[in-house]
């Protein structure tokens, strides 16, 4: 691939006032400000990048996987790139493109968790929690400090029924990271589902509103 030249001193403004907007949640104030500099097959991957982001934030979906298909042709080596088309088209329905997009992203960094958590939540959108519960597990070994993996991976073997491999999930979870609300109310439901278990079921639910009186 070709070297990208550096941007020129206008655009390196433009982006500067477009990361400042987006930073402020101000998304079609992004847009405006970039489209200008959208003229071309090859635009520089920043331009390409922020305008996705905020077209994707916007629910401009078609446009934004637009904009991602046209950054990982200009930057073909940018696993975060094809990590945002995918979710893109995740978001469309496109589910196989957006596994295929993940592959992509996996053959250049296999040992990403962003890419097997990605990967864990399009495979459950497509109903294979399977082999979602296996990507979540994987993420959740390249990543143990986060918790979001294995909350995952508990959803996904609440789906199987597999309740009680869900619960030694979770726990583990709780145990780590007693603030997070989100791990509390996913044991909560977890324990109902299981029999004579809703007395647990109503303490995790009671924490989890002590984590977040706005849950």
């Amino acid at each position: 691939m070709a070297s990208i030249a550096s941007p020129q001193p206008a655009l390196v403004q433009t982006l500067a006032q477009a990361a400042q907007a987006w930073q402020q949640g101000r998304f079609e104030h992004v847009v405006a400000l970039l489209e200008p500099w959208d003229c071309g097959p090859r635009m520089h991957p920043q331009v390409l990048q922020l305008m996705g982001l905020a077209r994707m934030r916007l629910g401009q979906l078609e446009l934004a996987e637009d904009c991602q298909r046209r950054l990982v042709e200009t930057a073909p080596s940018d696993v975060g790139a094809w990590i945002n088309l995918a979710n893109t088209q995740a978001a469309l329905g496109r589910t196989p493109q957006a596994l295929d997009s993940l592959a992509q992203a996996l053959a250049l960094d296999p040992r990403q968790p962003a890419v097997y958590f990605n990967r864990g939540n399009v495979l459950m959108q497509q109903g294979d929690h399977a082999a979602a519960c296996d990507s979540f597990r994987r993420a959740g070994e390249l990543a143990p400090d986060r918790p979001d993996p294995f909350c995952n991976q508990a959803l996904a073997l609440n789906a199987l029924a597999r309740h009680d491999e869900a619960l030694r999930v979770l726990q583990n979870v709780v145990a780590r990271h007693p603030g997070l609300a989100v791990s509390w109310n996913l044991l909560g439901m977890t324990w109902h589902k299981l029999k004579e278990a809703d007395q647990n079921a109503l303490e995790c639910y009671q924490r989890a509103v002590q984590c977040d009186p706005g849950l």
